[in-house]
This record gives C-alpha cells, sequence and structure tokens, in this order.
C-alpha cells in the first residue's frame, strides 16, 4: 500500500478491490476468496434440499397401535417383558409389563409397531447386573412359564394392522 494512494494493492503493486483475510479460503495475495454471492447460493440451495428432501432416520411407515394384557392361569403377571419379532423386517421390540399385567408397544416412531406379522414371547424382566446379588432364579418367575420365554415355542403371534391390535395372552403351565 502507497501512501498516496487510498487503494490497497498486493505486494506487487496491482491494485486489490478487497481486503485480505487470514484463514479464509483463497485469501492469499492475488487470489481472490469465494464471492459473498456464491457463499449465499449455496445456503440457500442446502436449505431447500434440506426442506424439500427431509435427512435422517424418520420413517414414514405406519404403525399399528400394539397393546393387551399379560396373565398367567387367570392373575395378572406383573413382572416381565413381552417381546414381539419381526425377522423379515428385522424388526425386534419389547415392552415392559404393568402392576396389573398390561402393556402397550412404544417406538421412537410412536405407540406401535410397523405392520407385519410377529413372533411374541414373554420373559422375566431384563435386570442390570449386579455384582453383589446374584441373579433371581427362574422359579421366582414361576408366573412364566419356560415355553414362553422363546418365540420359537411360544406359539405365540400377532398380526399388527392398521388402527388397534390388541393381544391379551393367559398362559398356561
Amino acid at each position: 500500500m502507497t501512501a498516496m494512494s487510498s487503494h490497497p494493492t498486493s505486494e506487487f503493486g496491482a491494485p486489490v478491490d478487497f481486503p485480505l483475510r487470514v484463514g479464509v479460503r483463497g485469501a492469499s495475495p492475488g487470489r481472490r476468496p469465494w464471492p459473498i454471492q456464491w457463499d449465499r447460493a449455496v445456503v440457500y440451495w442446502i436449505s431447500a434440499l434440506l426442506i424439500f428432501f427431509p435427512v435422517g432416520c424418520r420413517r414414514s411407515e405406519v404403525l399399528g397401535k400394539v397393546y393387551g394384557k399379560v396373565s398367567f392361569r387367570g392373575e395378572p403377571v406383573s413382572e416381565g417383558v413381552i417381546l414381539f419379532a419381526n425377522q423379515e423386517k428385522g424388526i425386534h421390540m419389547m415392552a415392559k409389563l404393568r402392576s396389573d399385567g398390561s402393556y402397550t408397544v412404544e417406538t421412537a416412531s410412536g405407540a406401535g409397531l410397523p405392520l407385519g406379522t410377529y413372533q411374541v414371547s414373554i420373559t422375566p424382566p431384563v435386570l442390570p447386573p449386579d455384582p453383589k446379588n446374584p441373579p433371581p432364579s427362574r422359579e421366582r418367575y414361576g408366573n412364566i412359564p419356560e415355553k414362553y420365554s422363546r418365540p420359537e415355542t411360544s406359539e405365540l403371534t400377532l398380526t399388527v394392522n392398521e388402527g388397534e391390535n390388541r393381544l391379551d395372552v393367559d398362559m398356561k403351565p
């Protein structure tokens, strides 16, 4: 920059019509950084794409509401988990049994499961490991017969359709 000129010049004496900025791509002497209009255009295009083509794990699958009650010999099973497995879709969901034996399946997408046929099993509650106490024995949960703890042996299935899907299970020994 010369003392007599009010316009900046490069180290070679050529006029420069932009301020040099450190750390900006293209801001080295003799090279013009990206024009601000191009930056705005990129922002507008990306915004338009995000609005018209949503990004993420959002499912547009239809869910069928799934709920019911689990009992053993007519008495509610107050501790346990009911599992729903659809091998074709790779879906495995569980719902915790409430004190009255009722349950409702909830997913991140809302209440229910994607439509399809599910194998169903019922297991004792899943407890976190406790190094001080051994896990409870299977006999503690005598109201959940072994047969129902595996989808292959439970003989329980549920076909989830649009709307409400109720599955009440009264387990027998």
